[in-house]
């Protein structure tokens, strides 16, 4: 058996909380203020707000872990069609997911008619289960970094004095303590600052409460204490988080302990495919059903039918040719959003490579950069919109009005703020990972900080740069809380499109712009997993 004493020595020394409880405790009070002081209203939309993240922290975390189990550090049959399939939904924009859930299981839904119940997917039941079906790729990525990151001779050492669940609960867990609260951290954020589902539900939450009360053209309520809400528990999240943390990180995370499970094998294996099934391949065999779903005259009357031909046509968005060459169904939006995203990409990889940079000795720099960056990732979309229209709205300053107005520089800056916080802690991650011998050796030479960085980390690390400026492209083509606020007259792009069609119920044109998204951000996707892979690679052949 692992007892206390052999548990504290082998899950080694923690970080020490001392300050941190105390600030922890500050930003508590905090939040409790925030949520007591003020009208019914606002604490009824801070009551909203916080249970919308419980339920989806409830729903996602366990089983997020325990998938993250299985997937990372066990034997289970399957693992990589799972991962596979999960990864396509990591960067799907929860519009279209709400879109694809609500093909299947909503009001128009094909399962609802066919079964002839009432949807499933509707009001509270439906936002919590959205946001929780859209965290749980999320969980499971963040979970497995950690369980991978734990010391194999920990591990190895233990097994000697208990058994594999006991080494998995006592050990493994407890070393990845941290990026499980992290895990949980991204999952209510996200539920907390999105106001696409909540708003497309009907849910009232500080989000969604800013973007209705604006479009009505009504003066927002509780902007102020639902930052300072939402804020103090990111602080406070991520400084337990830190703390529990180890401070020593010994042994060779590339060589992980996988846990072999015996006669459970296929049992876990049942398991993991059937979450896959309900998580990714429902919603997409629902998007497939509605993209060719069609209606022709029989002897008997009009009859429901499929075809695949119409189903094919419609995820290719309809080609056809004129006198113009090749023309494609949206293809006005889909450009909008190509040179939108593509602008904030390579602004959020600009922004970020700096702070990542000057960031990875740790230190008060590698805070003050990284909170600020983190801050915009726990601030609500809305919020960013309305500080885009007050910083630009300025009829005094011509310069600004006309970029207002005539660009897309206001949508840019919204998916700036969507993408950056991604892209800067990639990078950051990265750059922690390059010996500092190397850094050193280069600095004795003569090279400053700028040469170092230019002819030493940028050519050991261009996959990670590479992968951070997909990903913030990636991000941003779903970003719609700022860009529905601030798009100029005239710009529409894809999520804004898409987004005004949702409201219409999912009809068949829906459903294959959905279907046709998901397979675009696959395939970024696979290209992604393939820069990690050799990014991996590269960070092993430097340490050996």
């Amino acid at each position: 058996m692992i007892g206390p004493n052999s548990e504290a020595s082998l899950a080694g020394r923690p970080a020490k909380f001392g300050w941190q409880w105390i600030v922890v405790c500050l930003f508590l009070l905090l939040a409790i203020w925030a949520l007591a002081v003020g009208d019914a209203r606002t604490t009824r939309l801070a009551l909203n707000t916080l249970w919308l993240m419980s339920a989806v922290v409830g729903l996602s975390v366990p089983l997020g872990c325990l998938l993250a189990l299985l997937l990372a550090r066990t034997d289970v049959p399957g693992r990589r069609v799972v991962v596979w399939l999960l990864a396509g939904f990591l960067f799907f924009p929860l519009h279209v997911q709400a879109g694809a859930w609500q093909a299947a299981l909503g009001s128009d839904g094909w399962l609802t008619s066919y079964f002839s119940i009432q949807p499933l997917v509707a009001g509270w039941r439906g936002a919590i289960w959205v946001h929780a079906a859209a965290a749980l790729p999320w969980v499971v990525l963040i979970v497995a970094v950690g369980l991978s990151s734990v010391e194999r001779e920990l591990e190895e050492q233990a097994l000697l004095d208990g058994s594999a669940w006991q080494v998995v609960l006592r050990v493994t867990f407890r070393r990845s303590a941290g990026a499980i609260f992290v895990a949980a951290l991204w999952g209510g954020l996200v539920a907390a600052r999105e106001m696409a589902v909540t708003d497309f539900f009907q849910v009232r939450t500080f989000a969604e409460e800013l973007y209705t009360a604006y479009a009505l053209g009504d003066e927002p309520v509780g902007v102020g204490r639902g930052m300072a809400l939402t804020g103090s528990l990111l602080v406070g999240v991520l400084l337990l988080a830190a703390g529990l943390i180890p401070m020593t990180r010994r042994g060779s995370p590339f060589q992980m302990l996988v846990f072999n499970l015996g006669s459970w094998r296929w049992c876990g294996a049942a398991a993991v495919l059937t979450v896959a099934a309900i998580l990714v391949l429902l919603p997409l065999i629902s998007l497939a059903q509605k993209a060719g779903a069609q209606v022709i005259n029989t002897p008997t009357g009009r009859a429901r039918t499929w075809s695949a031909k119409k189903c094919a046509t419609m995820v290719t968005l309809n080609p056809r040719i004129d006198g113009r060459g090749v023309r494609f169904r949206h293809q006005t939006e889909i450009g909008w959003s190509l040179a939108i995203d593509s602008c904030a990409a390579t602004a959020a990889l600009l922004i970020g490579l700096p702070v990542a940079w000057f960031a990875r000795r740790g230190t008060w720099r590698a805070w003050a950069g990284l909170a600020s960056v983190v801050w915009l990732w726990a601030v609500p979309g809305p919020i960013i919109g309305l500080a885009i229209i007050a910083l630009m709205n300025r009829p005094e300053i011509p310069l600004l009005i006309r970029l207002y107005d005539e660009t897309i520089t206001p949508l840019v800056l919204g998916c700036l703020a969507h993408s950056l916080p991604l892209a800067t802690l990639i990078l950051w991650s990265s750059f922690r990972s390059i010996p500092d011998e190397l850094l050193e050796a280069a600095e004795l030479e003569g090279a400053g900080w700028w040469r170092r960085l230019w002819l030493v980390v940028l050519p050991l690390r261009w996959p990670a740069l590479v992968l951070a400026w997909v990903v913030a492209f990636v991000w941003s083509l779903g970003e719609l809380d700022a860009s529905e606020l601030v798009a100029p007259p005239g710009v529409r792009p894809l999520s804004i499109h898409l987004f005004g069609l949702l409201h219409f119920g999912a009809q068949d044109q829906v459903a294959a712009l959905c279907l046709a998204l998901y397979i675009v951000v696959q395939s970024v996707g696979v290209g992604a997993w393939w820069l990690v892979r050799k990014m991996s690679a590269a960070v092993r052949g430097v340490r050996t």
